[in-house]
Parts: C-alpha cells; sequence; structure tokens
C-alpha cells in the first residue's frame, strides 16, 4: 500500500451495478444481483475508457485485434493492452478502499478484514455491540506429533477461542486501529452497523452493509437492432447506492495525473455506464508496517499469480472464490471465467524481503 503513487477519489453521481457472473437467461431467473465492491479490473477498465475519451484517441484503434496503434502505446505506455486474459494496464491498483468523512472528527480509512481473525457475532447485534475478535495461527508440529490433521495439508487453529462457533471476519471492513489493536493476537473491536457512530481511532469492525443501501431497479430485454421491448422479457437488478459520507479510493503504482488523466473529472463505471464523478487524493492511508508473517490483500486478486508470488503451498485464509469473466474488447466476445481470492485474503508468506504490491503485513 506504502508504493501507491498516486490515489483517486471516485463518488458515484448514482447507484451503481456490477454484475457477477450469473447468467441472464429467460426462464432461468429474473434478478440479477450486483457484485460490490467492484473487481480491480472494472475499475481500470473505467479509467482506460477516461483516458481514450479525454485524450482524444479513437478506442477501436485500442481495441484492434493487431494490438493497439503505435503511436498510443509510444504516447501512453501505461495504458497498456487488451490481451485474450483481458485488460493489462501498464500499472497497478489497489482498492477500493472506503474513506468516511466524519465530519468535524475528521475522516476514518477502512480496509478489508483479515480472512484469519475470527469472532463470535450476535444473532441480532446492536450498533457499539464488543465483538472478540481473534488471529488463527498455524498449525504446530506439536499437534501434528499427535496425528492431529487438517482438510488441507496446512490448516490452521485457534489456540484456545474464546467462545464456541467462532465465525472468520472475511467480508467485514476494519479502520486502522482495529489493525493495529489486532497486533496481539487478539482485541475487542466495536461492531458499528450505522456510520454515523464511527467514532475516530475506535477499534471498529462493521459488515459492508453498512456502506450502502440496495435499491431494485426493473428493466426489459430490447430486441435485437431495434428499441421495441420483448414481450415478457422483465428483470430485476439489485443496484447500489453508497451512503452519504462514503467514498471510494483506489490507489496506483504509477501516476496518471495529469498527463494521463485531468486532475479531476468524471468517468463511466459498471454496468449501465453510471457517472462517477473522481479527484486526485492530496494523501492516501498512513503507512501500515505489522510485524506478523502474515500478508493480506487489499484487493481481489487472481488464484493463479499464488504460484507467481511463491505462495501455492503456503497457509491462507481466504473467503469464497469469486468467479468473474467479462468481455474481451479485442474479439468481440465473452472472456473465460477467472478464479480470484477476495480482498482480506491472508497468506503466511514468512519472512519475506519485500510486500508485493497491494499487499500488507499485518
Amino acid at each position: 500500500m506504502n508504493e501507491a503513487k498516486q490515489w483517486i477519489v471516485m463518488d458515484p453521481l448514482d447507484t451503481l451495478f456490477f454484475k457477477g457472473s450469473e447468467p441472464m437467461i429467460a426462464g432461468e431467473g429474473h434478478e440479477v444481483r450486483s457484485t460490490f465492491p467492484p473487481m480491480p479490473s472494472t475499475l481500470s477498465g473505467a479509467l482506460c475508457t477516461a483516458i481514450l475519451q479525454q485524450r482524444g484517441l479513437k478506442p477501436q484503434d485500442f481495441t484492434h485485434r493487431d494490438g493497439p496503434d503505435q503511436k498510443i502505446t509510444e504516447k501512453f505506455p501505461l495504458l497498456g493492452r487488451p490481451t485474450e486474459q483481458g485488460y493489462e494496464p501498464g500499472y497497478k491498483l489497489i482498492g477500493p478502499l472506503f474513506l468516511l468523512n466524519l465530519d468535524e472528527a475528521g475522516h476514518e480509512w477502512l480496509f478489508p478484514a483479515p480472512a484469519h481473525w475470527f469472532g463470535k457475532m450476535s444473532d441480532r447485534p446492536k450498533d457499539g455491540y464488543e465483538v472478540h475478535v481473534v488471529s488463527a495461527v498455524p498449525f504446530p508440529d506439536m499437534a501434528r506429533s499427535l496425528g492431529l490433521c487438517g482438510t488441507v495439508d496446512e490448516p490452521i487453529w485457534i489456540i484456545d477461542p474464546p467462545k464456541r462457533d467462532m465465525e472468520s471476519m472475511s467480508g467485514y471492513w476494519t479502520n486502522q486501529a482495529g489493525l493495529k489493536a489486532l497486533n496481539t493476537g487478539s482485541a475487542r473491536l466495536r461492531l458499528r452497523i450505522s456510520i454515523e457512530c464511527v467514532k475516530p481511532d475506535e477499534p471498529t469492525i462493521m459488515g459492508l452493509g453498512a456502506l450502502f443501501a440496495n435499491e431494485i431497479r426493473v428493466g426489459i430485454a430490447l430486441k435485437d437492432g431495434t428499441r421495441r421491448a420483448r414481450k415478457g422479457y422483465l428483470y430485476t437488478t439489485s443496484q447500489v447506492r453508497l451512503k452519504a459520507n462514503v467514498r471510494m479510493v483506489v490507489g496506483l503504482s504509477e501516476e496518471l495525473i495529469p498527463d494521463y488523466l485531468d486532475k479531476e473529472g468524471i468517468l463511466q463505471l459498471g454496468g449501465e455506464q453510471r457517472i462517477v464523478r473522481y479527484q486526485q487524493l492530496a494523501r492516501g492511508p498512513d503507512r501500515l508496517e505489522g510485524k506478523s508473517p502474515w500478508m493480506m490483500s487489499l484487493s481481489p486478486f487472481p488464484y493463479r499469480d499464488l504460484r507467481c508470488l511463491g505462495w501455492e503451498g503456503s497457509p491462507r485464509v481466504s473467503g469464497p472464490l469469486i468467479r468473474m469473466g467479462g468481455w474481451d474488447m479485442k474479439k468481440g466476445f465473452h472472456k473465460p471465467m477467472r478464479a480470484y481470492l477476495p480482498a482480506g485474503t491472508v497468506v503466511l508468506a514468512g519472512e519475506v524481503a519485500t510486500v508485493p504490491y497491494g499487499f500488507i503485513r499485518i
């Protein structure tokens, strides 16, 4: 995270919709859910489109089957190129993270909660509910010597768990104070259901649903090549509206502003090309430097990257895999499905010399 050279904040002007991998086929279902937060590839694709628009470049010259026009690649090398695996920009992207504006109290950064955190949630939690959270640890050799084993080669466990039926905090979000509090392996965090109750520097955990509201929209299918509705083809989409004072922020490994992007402007993001206002952020989150052997991802990342990073056989904890496809701009056809590990995935990387971009040591 500390290697990010530029931070860009995005403020949607309307709801957002990011379609998942479920099909939209008549007779199989009529409701399409939104995948939120958006994938890094979705965000980088929106930035690419904005660059092409602002710099007067023709999309067809960039998505040409033989590759982007040489004049584009020479003048704008960070644009990258479309490939068979999808669009690959010339920079790396972190996020999105979330920034809460707390009025006179300042602001608070939110990070994905590490998946190896476990806590006991109340059946009917109230705002301010105290959650006892503990960090799981690698399976000890002593337990192996007793013949204990797990369903995976490198299991983890919780030493002396305070409560039964503890669940992973994967999918929850926490602040920097929460990350620091768990440096000791155990801490009590405040569950915040409403962002209006968030207090600066208080170790906090919250569900993703605290940051947005769902809105159901009804749509119709159109006949091919016309603007006429297809009879009986109704569907609904579950769209996301960020709550007031919640902002999405991405961190870039290279500077796109001002050579590629204007300092502020608009871009089109997600399904139905919703308008989002963006601007450069003067300062990103404070540098996070934990001392544990665990690495945590701040963004979803391809499962295949485990091998590239040398972590394929390392103990790891994550939420369910995310399977995403997309649209191939070069071929004009669907891209093959790929598996991603979600944000908050932790890997026991050991004492590696460097922290990969998009990861933090916790």
